[in-house]
C-alpha cells in the first residue's frame, strides 16, 4: 500500500500561544551552529526534509525558538551540524527515554517536534547520544513507536472468511479476538489520552474500525490532542466514514477520461454491481495489480460487475501516460486539474490502491479494501 499520511507534517498556525522553544547544552561541540529538520512530504508523493530551524551555538549553549504554533507535532524531526573538515552533515542521535538495567540504551536519530519547553543536553565526546527532556511525544514514541493495527486487520479477515463458510463457533471465538484487540487501544488511549502519536497510529488504521467503534475512541482523548491538524482530519474522517459504511449508498461523482469526456456513478455501473478503483500512475502496488483486475474484468463484465478506475494523480501527464500504457478495459476517470486530495477526502482514501465493491443499487458492499480473494468472494453472491 501507499500511504497518503504527512503531505506536509510541518506547519504553523498563527496563535498566541507559544510554539516551540529547545534549549541546547551540548558539551564538545564540533561546530558553530545547529540545525532543525522536518520531514515533509509534497504532492509529488517526495519526502524531504528542509531545514526549518537554525541557531547559533556559544559556550556550546543553543536556542532554537517559534513565536507561531505548530499545528501538527512533527514526529519525524532531528538535529544536525555540519562536520568542518568533511563538510558532511551529521545527525545528532537521542538516547531513549527507556532505558533497560543492564543494557546501552538505545539511540534515536530523530524526536517528535511539539509545542513545548525542549532540552537538549550532552556530551558529544563521552557519550554516543545526548538526552532530551521536556516533549512528551517524543518520550511516547521512544518507548512504544507507531501503534500498529495489522493484528486487526487480520482479525477482520478472519472474520470475513468465516462467514463466508458459515463456521458459528469459530466466528465467535474470531469476534470475541477482534473485541480484545479495540479493548486494548481503548486502553492505551486511557492511558496515554494527550499522545498525539497514538492518536495518529489509530487515524492510519481507521479503515480497520467500525465508525462506532472509532467515535468512542476519540473520545477518549485529551482536547489539545484533538484540536491539533491530525485530530481534527480524523474527526471529519470519522464524519466520512459514516457515509461510505455498509449498505450506504456510494457518493456520486463526476470526473473525466483522457478524452475529457465527463461521467457519473450511473454511466458506468453494471447491471449487478460495479467495482470503484483508486489508483495512480505513481503507486507500484497499484500499477501490479491490474492484471489480476483485467482477469476479474474478463471474468465478471459478462456477468454484470463493471470496473472503473479513479485516479489520484495530481500530475495530468502521468495520468494519461499510465492510462495509455496500462491499456484498462474499463473507464479510467479523474478529477484533474482539480487537486487529488479532494478524492482523497471525499472517500476517505488513506492509501492506495483501495476499492469499494457495490450492488446494482449503488449500496456498499466492500468499503475501503484492497483484498481480491475476498472481492472475488462478495462478486460471486452479487451475480446470483
Amino acid at each position: 500500500l501507499t500511504i497518503f499520511f504527512f503531505q506536509a507534517i510541518f506547519t504553523f498556525a498563527q496563535d498566541s500561544k507559544k510554539s516551540y522553544t529547545i534549549t541546547g547544552t551540548l558539551l564538545n561541540y564540533p561546530a558553530k551552529s545547529v540545525y532543525l529538520k522536518a520531514m515533509v512530504r509534497g504532492d509529488d508523493m517526495v519526502i524531504r526534509y528542509p531545514i526549518i530551524d537554525s541557531a547559533k551555538v556559544k559556550d556550546y549553549k543553543f536556542v532554537l525558538s517559534k513565536d507561531t504554533v505548530l499545528a501538527d507535532p512533527a514526529w519525524a524531526t532531528s538535529l544536525h551540524y555540519k562536520d568542518s573538515v568533511t563538510n558532511k552533515t551529521i545527525n545528532i542521535p537521542f538516547i531513549s527515554s527507556k532505558l533497560l538495567l543492564g543494557k546501552e540504551p538505545d539511540l534515536h536519530t530523530d524526536f517528535t517536534l511539539e509545542n513545548a519547553v525542549m532540552h537538549v543536553e550532552g556530551d558529544l565526546a563521552k557519550y554516543k547520544g545526548v538526552k532530551l527532556t521536556g516533549s512528551k511525544q517524543t518520550n511516547f514514541m521512544m518507548e512504544y513507536g507507531l501503534i500498529s493495527t495489522a493484528q486487526l486487520n487480520r482479525a477482520n479477515k478472519t472474520i470475513d472468511s468465516l462467514k463466508a463458510n458459515a463456521n458459528v463457533d469459530d466466528l465467535s471465538k474470531a469476534r470475541n479476538t477482534r473485541n480484545t484487540l479495540v479493548e486494548g487501544f481503548r486502553k492505551k488511549i486511557i492511558d496515554n489520552p494527550s499522545s498525539w502519536v497514538t492518536m495518529l497510529s489509530i487515524y492510519q488504521g481507521a479503515k480497520r474500525f467500525e465508525v462506532e467503534e472509532l467515535e468512542k475512541l476519540i473520545k477518549l482523548f485529551d482536547t489539545e490532542v484533538l484540536e491539533t491538524t491530525t485530530g481534527k482530519d480524523f474527526q471529519k474522517y470519522i464524519d466520512q466514514k459514516k457515509l461510505l459504511s455498509l449498505n450506504q449508498t456510494f457518493l456520486d461523482f463526476e470526473y473525466v477520461d483522457v478524452n475529457k469526456k465527463k461521467f457519473k456513478l450511473n454511466d458506468v455501473k453494471g447491471k449487478n454491481g460495479t467495482l470503484v478503483i483508486f489508483w495512480a500512475s505513481w503507486c507500484v502496488p497499484c500499477r501490479e495489480e491490474i492484471p489480476q483486475l483485467k482477469e476479474f474484468h474478463k471474468i465478471n463484465a459478462p456477468k454484470g460487475i463493471s470496473l472503473v478506475s479513479i485516479s489520484t494523480d495530481q500530475s495530468e501527464k502521468a495520468w494519461k501516460k499510465a492510462v495509455s500504457e496500462e491499456k484498462m478495459p474499463w473507464p479510467s476517470l479523474s478529477n484533474l486539474p482539480n487537486h487529488y486530495k479532494t478524492v482523497l477526502s471525499k472517500y476517505n482514501i488513506q492509501a492506495i490502491p483501495a476499492m469499494f465493491l457495490l450492488d446494482k443499487d449503488n449500496k456498499i458492499v466492500l468499503s475501503n479494501f484492497n483484498d481480491l480473494d475476498l472481492l472475488n468472494q462478495k462478486a460471486v453472491l452479487l451475480v446470483k
